[in-house]
C-alpha cells in the first residue's frame, strides 16, 4: 500500500532531521536580526531610512556573487566542512553585533557585520540544499525540503514574537539568540553530519 503520512520516509532520516533542526534554530534566532537591526539604525545610531536601505540593499547584492562561491566551494571541500564553517563565523558575526550595540562601539563596525551576515548565512542555506540532495532518492525530496522550510518558518514566527518582546528592553540582547544557536547548529552538524555525499 502507498504511504500517505505526510511526513513519508524523510522522518527517518537523519540528515534532514538534524538541517530541519538547525533551520528552526537558524530561523528563530536570525531572521528578527535583520529587521531589529534597520530600526536600531534608524532610532539609535541615527541613520535616515535611505541609509538603512542602502545597507540592506548591499548585503542583498554581496549575497549573489557569495551564493556562486559557496556553491562551488560546498562542492570542492565538502558539505560538512562547510556545515561547520559557516555557524562559526556567524558566532563571530552576531557575538561582535552584541557587543559593538552594548558597549556602544563605531556604527561602522556594525554596519559591516549587518552587510556580511546575508552572504554568509546563504551558504548554510545551500550546503543544506546539497545535503539533503546527496542523501535523498529523487521522489523524497519535495518532501525533504518541504520539512525544512516548515521548520524554518515556524522559526520565524516565534523569533519574530520572541525577539520582539526582547528589543523593547534592550536591543543587545536580541543578538544573543543568533549566537548561541549558531553554536548549537555547530553541534548538531559535527556530531550528526558525518557525510559528505550519498556515495561515500
Amino acid at each position: 500500500m502507498k504511504n500517505l503520512s505526510i511526513f513519508g520516509r524523510s522522518l527517518n532520516n537523519p540528515i534532514v532531521n538534524t538541517i530541519s533542526y538547525a533551520e528552526f534554530i537558524r530561523a528563530f534566532g536570525q531572521y528578527v536580526v535583520w529587521i531589529i537591526m534597520s530600526i536600531y539604525l534608524y532610532e539609535v545610531r541615527g541613520l535616515t531610512y535611505v541609509d538603512v536601505g542602502i545597507v540592506a540593499l548591499a548585503g542583498g547584492l554581496l549575497s549573489f556573487p557569495a551564493s556562486l562561491a559557496w556553491g562551488s566551494l560546498v562542492d570542492r571541500i565538502g558539505r560538512r566542512l562547510v556545515g561547520l564553517m559557516v555557524p562559526t563565523a556567524n558566532i563571530i558575526i552576531f557575538s561582535g553585533m552584541f557587543f559593538d550595540i552594548f558597549l556602544g562601539g563605531p556604527t561602522w563596525i556594525l554596519i559591516l557585520f549587518y552587510v556580511i551576515t546575508n552572504p554568509v548565512s546563504s551558504a548554510q542555506y545551500i550546503n543544506d540544499g546539497a545535503l539533503i540532495s546527496d542523501t535523498t532518492e529523487e521522489s523524497d525530496r519535495v518532501e525533504a525540503f518541504s520539512r525544512t522550510r516548515v521548520a524554518g518558518n515556524i522559526g520565524i514566527g516565534l523569533g519574530l514574537v520572541i525577539g520582539g518582546i526582547i528589543a523593547t528592553f534592550n536591543y543587545s540582547a536580541v543578538f544573543v539568540a543568533p549566537a548561541v544557536g549558531s553554536l548549537i547548529e555547530f553541534i548538531l552538524y559535527f556530531y550528526r553530519i558525518r557525510v559528505q555525499t550519498v556515495n561515500e
